[in-house]
């Protein structure tokens, strides 16, 4: 965060510094509790041939939720959608 911004609300602030560069690792061969380090970063910028800079946002895909719930939870959700 910028300091001229610091202590202030959000709706406050400039919506300039919230757009940004944005990246995403692809992490969902890792297990459930399988945690995600320094390692794991660096390897999974140079296979996917990018590099994280000051300021980008960096989204990190774990397939957390097929992972914690199963494919059982996601057909049960999608019956309840479809009724």
């Amino acid at each position: 965060m910028a300091k001229q911004y610091k202590g202030q609300s959000i709706d406050t602030m400039p919506l300039s510094m919230f757009y940004t560069e944005g990246i995403c690792l692809d992490f969902s061969n890792k297990g459930f509790q399988e945690l995600i380090g320094v390692d794991d970063i660096v390897n999974a910028c140079k296979k996917q041939n990018i590099t994280i800079k000051e300021k980008d946002t960096v989204l990190l895909y774990t397939n957390h939720y097929k992972n914690a719930f199963g494919i059982k939870a996601q057909v049960l959700q999608q019956m309840q959608r479809d009724g």
